[in-house]
């Protein structure tokens, strides 16, 4: 089950199809990117969302289609 801050997470990656680093997701919900970090991995050990690359200086991350999540 994830939390209503981790959703919030997910939908701001969903509007971001290029995906976007911690620092600009925590940006958008007015948090700072240490705050987000340990969610952000637990997301992507769910299969929910995708560490991309590196770039921008951090990890890109992107909400995963249905498709790509694990079922």
């Amino acid at each position: 089950m994830i939390s209503n801050f981790q959703e919030r997470i997910v939908a701001v990656l969903q509007g971001s199809p290029n995906g976007l680093t911690a620092n600009e997701i925590a940006e958008r919900l007015g948090t700072t990117a240490g705050n987000i970090s340990s969610r952000l991995s637990k997301l992507a050990a769910y299969g929910i969302i995708g560490k991309a690359r590196y770039s921008r200086g951090g990890n890109v991350y992107r909400a995963l289609t249905y498709e790509q999540a694990r079922v």
